[in-house]
């Protein structure tokens, strides 16, 4: 089938999680597929390079102008959107524009990347099945960080989002013949919001021949977290840890360090390392040797949604994973067995001195969390389950009942 993608990324390996994802399935699904990718990301030559002579073909999104708009408008005024969907709108014309022109070579499958990426669809007139991909349901995100939220001016704002985002995944949906979401969570989550039944699980996965254990002797009380330090849960993340948790673990352990690995970090995430005992690594480049020289890999996050594809990369290593509920939710791990999950700052700072004080435990959860990917989580493994939602858009194939909404929702 030819395969028109939508992006703001360019998949790419090693890259952040959303960008590797996507990697992942283009590569194994590229020898029966044919895909053109329109992405709105500039950067990354070599990788596009890369990509292209996969025999993928990439076409930039550089802003020219609005195009007009075919038939009616979900979102014909966009001042009620969420912050999210305004940004990427800014390419809205040139979206449907380049999504006619790939449309009009030859295409089978429109397929969009992450929901706020849906409103390039909106009035580009295109009659093919649609796929919507969501790494997260951004409203259950949106939800999230308004019950974390503190004070009156913080709360209006996020809730504002939230009802913003809620409204507008609701209605993009529908422009859709398909759903895809990384876990039964987001499923049961999109179906609560939309009604619709006909929601099909893809994992987000990783490469186990890329991330894999390396021939080196992890520093002994060490610690790692890697991810997008510009994105504010990570920073919440890595901030309360250094502040509430390392304190602890220090008490027995007063040597231990713990090293942040991600690019555009800010200046309070910096501010951390006049301890010398804390590192902050701002990069963008490979994070595999900073991952296995590590003893223990930490995910202290509190806010988030979808599944996180960091812990999948670290467990491909062989590290022994610690992490919050919400860190590791949507992936069927074996708490205490395959990684251990730590219910507030005292249990985490528990956690982390149990693997340093028992090696044997440590090699042991270590070991359990690489079996897992490598039976379970890697993108051969997976691909079947994103060609059963191509095939199910094929000429004549059966179309899913959508359901209707859910009440009060």
């Amino acid at each position: 089938m030819r395969i028109v993608v939508l992006s703001t990324q360019l998949p790419r390996l090693p890259g952040p999680g959303g960008e590797t994802r996507c990697f992942g399935y283009l590569r194994e699904l590229r020898a029966r597929h044919s895909f053109t990718l329109l992405t709105s990301e500039t950067g990354f030559p070599e990788e596009r390079a890369a990509l292209e002579a996969m025999g993928i073909r990439v076409v930039p999104m550089a802003p020219g102008g609005e195009s007009a708009a075919e038939g009616p408008l979900l979102f014909p005024d966009d001042s009620r959107l969420p912050g999210a969907v305004r940004e990427v709108g800014r390419l809205q014309g040139t979206a449907r524009r380049l999504i006619r022109e790939a449309v009009g070579e030859g295409a089978d499958i429109v397929q969009v990347e992450q929901s706020p990426n849906a409103v390039w669809l909106d009035g580009s007139g295109v009659r093919l099945p649609a796929v919507l991909v969501l790494y997260d349901v951004k409203s259950l995100y949106h939800a999230r960080l308004f019950a974390a939220a503190r004070g009156i001016a913080a709360r209006a704002r996020a809730f504002r989002e939230w009802m913003r985002m809620r409204a507008y995944e609701r209605r993009v949906c529908g422009l859709f013949r398909s759903l895809v979401v990384p876990s039964e969570k987001e499923r049961r989550a999109l179906r609560a919001l939309t009604g619709r039944e006909d929601i099909a699980v893809v994992p987000n996965g990783v490469d186990t021949a890329f991330f894999s254990p390396m021939d080196v002797a992890p520093r002994p009380r060490s610690m790692i977290y890697t991810g997008g330090l510009f994105w504010p849960p990570n920073q919440e993340a890595v901030i309360r840890f250094a502040r509430r948790v390392l304190p602890l673990v220090w008490r027995e352990f007063p040597d231990a360090t713990f090293t942040v690995v991600g690019p555009r970090a800010p200046a309070a995430l910096a501010a951390l390392a006049s301890d010398r005992r804390i590192e902050i690594v701002d990069t963008e480049g490979d994070q595999r040797p900073y991952i296995a020289r590590a003893a223990v890999y930490v995910v202290p996050l509190l806010v988030g949604a979808g599944t996180r594809v960091k812990i999948l990369e670290a467990m491909a290593m062989g590290r022994p994973v610690v992490s919050t509920p919400i860190g590791c939710e949507g992936h069927p791990l074996a708490p205490g067995t395959d990684i251990l999950v730590a219910n507030g700052d005292r249990d985490f700072a528990r956690c982390v001195s149990l693997l340093f004080r028992d090696g044997g435990k440590a090699e042991a959860v270590g070991r359990a969390g690489l079996e897992f990917v490598r039976r379970t989580s890697d993108y051969r493994i997976l691909a079947p389950a994103m060609e059963r939602v191509y095939a199910s858009l094929a000429p004549g194939a059966p179309v899913g009942g959508r359901g209707r909404p859910a009440a009060g929702s």
